[in-house]
């Protein structure tokens, strides 16, 4: 469902945004707003925007061509690359070309690759379930019940996008009721299972969301990083 909603150029888009990117503001002088010359202020601002948006996906577009020139070295394109300012050091030239080059194939590898990488997360998740509530259960019963739990929010995750997509103006809220309603829908889970009072509930329920996202955020770096060096 991810793969259907999420366009292919999503990263061609946003770079293009980035590339070059300018505030419109810091062309705007702060003598120039008085009540005569607000509208004419405006203009300006839009059309700065305009031409700073031009001027990106010209940037983009020079990059991708340069990136595709196989006359090119990658370390004339390293030094290409360093004039637009979109060099980083640490990553080695080849990887920078290779994702230029295939950067709607790079959003494609990581929305394949996520599943996958959630589907690793279950045991870790379930053993943090074991250790938070480790006289409770055994370890299975918390890996069944970790399982119940992710298939609840993939459902929930998987209508909220799908309500995106007809509802684009109200995507703040959604995303924002779909991650209450999951949230909400854990922590009676919880209680109802391992039988501790409130208090308790409520502690162990925030110990497992810092733990499981902080480890979900490492775990997807690592899949964006397998994703980059893959395509």
């Amino acid at each position: 469902m991810i793969s259907l909603t999420v366009p292919k150029d999503l990263i061609d888009s946003g770079l293009r945004s980035v590339v070059n990117q300018k505030s419109i503001t810091d062309s705007l002088k702060v003598e120039e707003l008085d009540s005569l010359g607000i509208q004419q202020l405006i203009n300006k601002a839009e059309q700065n925007k305009v031409a700073n948006k031009e001027d990106s996906i010209n940037k983009w577009a020079t990059l991708k061509y340069w990136a595709a020139d196989e006359n090119l070295s990658d370390e004339e394109f390293e030094a290409k690359l360093d004039k637009v300012g979109g060099s980083i050091e640490i990553i080695p030239a080849s990887y920078k070309r290779s994702f230029v080059l295939n950067s709607s194939m790079f959003t494609y590898q990581a929305i394949r690759n996520l599943p996958l990488m959630m589907f690793f997360f279950l045991p870790v998740f379930a053993f943090i379930l074991y250790l938070l509530f480790m006289k409770k259960r055994y370890y299975i019963e918390h890996l069944i019940h970790g399982l119940h739990l992710h298939a609840f929010a993939y459902f929930i995750y998987g209508l909220a996008i799908l309500l995106i997509s007809l509802f684009s103006t109200a995507e703040e809220w959604i995303i924002f009721l779909s991650f209450v309603w999951v949230s909400i829908y854990t922590l009676f889970s919880i209680k109802r299972l391992y039988q501790n009072n409130w208090s308790k509930s409520i502690l162990k329920f925030l110990i497992l969301g810092i733990f499981y996202f902080t480890l979900l955020i490492f775990g997807f770096l690592f899949e964006l990083y397998v994703s980059f060096i893959t395509i």
